[in-house]
């Protein structure tokens, strides 16, 4: 399976994603340079090949991130080879949870069929390689807002923005 990059600047910031034969493998948070983009997703020894296709996906991180507006990523084909059968189902249940919503990290194992298993999610969370696409951003601890890579201010703020909180 080949994999290559795909890069966008817009408003300044830039995203990348890799993507396969089988769809969006990855994809970066917006950085400040291109070079940051590309190593957050362990890019940096792939090939450049940007489409229009591609750089539509591209541009939906640049929205959701935003959290200005209501974004339908369900035409997306998503790679999630490498991953287990239990990893899928939790982020495909992800999936269903719509913008200005959220689900606990136990409610979304029991929305893929994995009873108990409130700590799995939380790592599924954790190394989520989709993100935004796949909006990690909305599972949230039973007491408070759980964590977030870019840290629990940014997750705040996309809530609130969503109208989640």
């Amino acid at each position: 399976m080949s994999k290559t990059v795909s890069i966008m600047k817009k408003n300044d910031q830039y995203v990348a994603g890799i993507f396969t034969d089988l769809g969006l493998f990855s994809t970066s948070l917006p950085h400040k340079s291109k070079k940051d983009a590309i190593v957050h997703i362990n890019g940096e020894k792939l090939d450049i090949i940007n489409t229009p296709d591609r750089l539509e996906i591209l541009d939906l991180v640049f929205r959701i991130e935003s959290g200005n507006e209501d974004v339908s990523v369900s035409g997306i084909k998503l790679d999630f080879s490498g991953l287990t059968d239990k990893q899928k189902r939790v982020y495909t249940a992800l999936l269903e949870v719509p913008r200005g919503e959220t689900i606990t990290y136990g409610e979304l194992a029991e929305l893929a069929g994995i009873s108990h298993a409130a700590r799995f999610v939380g790592t599924c969370m954790a190394n989520n390689r989709l993100g935004p696409i796949v909006p990690c951003h909305r599972v949230v601890a039973s007491s408070n807002l759980g964590g977030y890579g870019p840290g629990l201010e940014k997750k705040e703020e996309l809530l609130k923005k969503e109208g989640a909180i």
